[in-house]
C-alpha cells in the first residue's frame, strides 16, 4: 500500500481498491476518511463538521460527481477535494468539499504526489478525476530564491554542519559533549563509591545502630542510583554518534561514533526532512525555545537526528512580546526564502543533498 504525506500531519494510504486519510499526531492515528471500491465513503463526525457533510458518517458514491485537484494562488497550495451533486450542494451551500492539501508555492514540488492521491481516490470511488492546472497569468512572478547560508553552520554550542569532502555533509558534535559524558560518569561513580563505603562502615562498625534504622539502606539505594547514572553516561560516551554523515553519492544518512557506523538510513527509506521549532518568548522577544531535526521515514515514523536548545531567530520571526502572535501551530513546506534559523538552513542543505522535500513544523511554547 502506497503512503503519501499531506499538510497538517496527514498520511494518505492507497491501493487499487482502498483509499484512506489518516490524521497523525494524536495518541492513536485516526482514520478521517476511507473509501473502498463499490462502497460508500466513510468519514468521522468531526471531519464532517468541518466540511458541512452529512452527520451520518457516510457519503454515497452517487452523491459524488467527480474528484478534483487544483492549485490555489491564494495560499499557493494544491487542494484535493470532491465535487458533490447539486442536491447535497444545496444543503451544504457549496459543491466543493476539500479533503487534503499540499503547500507548494512553486506549483511543481507536490504536483505528482497530489495527482497520484487524486487519481487513486477517483479509481476507488469510480468517479472521473479532473486536474485544474495553475494559471500562469494568475501567478505573480516568483521572488528570486535566496541563497542558503554558507557552510559551516553552527546550529548551537553542540552541533555544526560542515562539508566533509566531495558529496559529503556532516553534522559534527563538539568534543566537549563527550568530555561532559565522561566527567559525569566519573562524578557519579565517585559518589557511588562514597555511599557504599559509608554504608559498609555503618553496618560493620559495631557502634550503635543508625537512627532511623533504614538510613543505611537508603544510602545503599542512593549508591545504586548513582551506579546506574554512571553506567548510563559511560554508555552514552561509548555509543552516542559524534558525527551524522549525509552521503550524497550513496544517498544515505548514517550516524557514526568515530569511524564506527551506529545506524544507517538509505534515501529510499526517507520520505522527507522535518525541522521542528518551539517558538516562544525570551526577554520580550519571540525566540526559538527548542528545536530538533528528524527524518520522516517511508514507514510513517520519525527518526530523531539532533536537537538544539538555543537557536537564534532572524527578522521574519522576531518581534516584541505584545505584537500579535502568528498562528499558533502549522506544518508547511520549507524553502530558502522562508529560512529564519540556521537549523532550517541545515535541514534544506540535507534535503537538497538527498533530493527530498523539507517540512517546517512550528509549535507554540
Amino acid at each position: 500500500m502506497e503512503r503519501i504525506s499531506a499538510a497538517e500531519n496527514i498520511t494518505i494510504e492507497m491501493s487499487d481498491d482502498h483509499w484512506r486519510m489518516i490524521a497523525n499526531g494524536q495518541v492513536e492515528p485516526q482514520v478521517l476518511l476511507e473509501a473502498e471500491t463499490g462502497k460508500s465513503v466513510h468519514y468521522l463526525v468531526d471531519f464532517a463538521a468541518t466540511r458541512r457533510l452529512p452527520h451520518g458518517g457516510t457519503l454515497a458514491l452517487e452523491e459524488i460527481q467527480r474528484v478534483v485537484l487544483g492549485w490555489s494562488p491564494g495560499d499557493e497550495a494544491w487542494h484535493l477535494g470532491l465535487l458533490l451533486e447539486a442536491e447535497l450542494a444545496r444543503v451544504r451551500g457549496s459543491r466543493w468539499c476539500e479533503i487534503a492539501s499540499w503547500p507548494d508555492p512553486s506549483t511543481h514540488v507536490f504536483h505528482d504526489v497530489a495527482a497520484r492521491a487524486g487519481e487513486a481516490l477517483a479509481q476507488v470511488t469510480t468517479r472521473p478525476f479532473y486536474l485544474v492546472p495553475p494559471k500562469e497569468a494568475a501567478q505573480a512572478a516568483p521572488a528570486p530564491e535566496r541563497p542558503l547560508p554558507e557552510l559551516p553552520l553552527e546550529l548551537d554550542e553542540e552541533w555544526t554542519l560542515e562539508r566533509a569532502g566531495d558529496g559529503l555533509l556532516q553534522f559534527t558534535r563538539a568534543p566537549r559533549v563527550s568530555r561532559l559524558f565522561l566527567r559525569r560518569m566519573l562524578w557519579y561513580g565517585f559518589w557511588a563509591i562514597i555511599f557504599f563505603v559509608l554504608v559498609y562502615l555503618t553496618l560493620s562498625s559495631g557502634i550503635a545502630p543508625s537512627n532511623p534504622a533504614f538510613l543505611p539502606y537508603l544510602g545503599l539505594f542512593s549508591g545504586l542510583v548513582l551506579v546506574y547514572l554512571s553506567i548510563r553516561y559511560l554508555y552514552l560516551y561509548l555509543t552516542s554518534p559524534n558525527r551524522i554523515v549525509i552521503d550524497t553519492a550513496a544517498r544515505q544518512v548514517r550516524g557514526q561514533r568515530g569511524s564506527r557506523v551506529r545506524w544507517t538510513h538509505r534515501g529510499s527509506e526517507i520520505r522527507s526532512v522535518y525541522v521542528s521549532q518551539v517558538v516562544g518568548q525570551r526577554k520580550g522577544k519571540r525566540a526559538v525555545i527548542y528545536a530538533e531535526l528528524n527524518l520522516h521515514l517511508a514507514t510513517g515514523e520519525f527518526f530523531f537526528l539532533l536537537n538544539a536548545d538555543q537557536v537564534d531567530l532572524v527578522s521574519s520571526e522576531t518581534g516584541d512580546a505584545d505584537e500579535p502572535q502568528p498562528k499558533a501551530e502549522f506544518v508547511s513546506s520549507l524553502d530558502a526564502n522562508s529560512v529564519t534559523t540556521n537549523l532550517q538552513a541545515a535541514a534544506l542543505h540535507v534535503g537538497q543533498a538527498l533530493d527530498i522535500p523539507v517540512w517546517y513544523d512550528r509549535r507554540p511554547a
